[in-house]
């Protein structure tokens, strides 16, 4: 979250309230799986209980909205990466934008 350069009281909070219900649906699994398991409750340590939440997030999130009735659509997926993806600070220097443009003009290169 720190990484984030936003003042925007509505940005920042949503960002902590985000970064809140993550702990807490990461931390109800994890005890959800101790449970399960409780021979191996030990083993499950934090580290690994973290990484291991981070790989599987994506899927958890696509089961939440298809349960909530918003389909996997990859136009939609495109239209949103266009309108989100893209830096809206056009003059701002980045460290890899010289390799970026190399590759780029290689990719470009190659389809001709």
């Amino acid at each position: 979250m720190d990484v984030i350069s936003s003042g925007a009281p509505a940005v920042v909070e949503s960002l902590v309230l985000v970064a809140m219900l993550t702990l807490v649906v990461s931390h109800r699994l994890l005890n959800h799986m101790r449970l399960l398991a409780p021979e191996k409750s030990a083993r499950f340590t934090p580290l690994r209980w973290a990484e291991s939440f981070y790989s599987i997030a994506p899927v958890i999130m696509a089961r939440v909205l298809k349960f909530i009735g918003i389909d996997e659509d990859p136009l939609l997926l495109i239209i949103y990466f266009m309108a989100e993806g893209v830096d809206p600070n056009v003059n701002r220097e980045r460290l890899l934008s010289p390799w970026v443009k190399a590759v780029n003009s290689q990719v470009l290169d190659g389809n001709k």
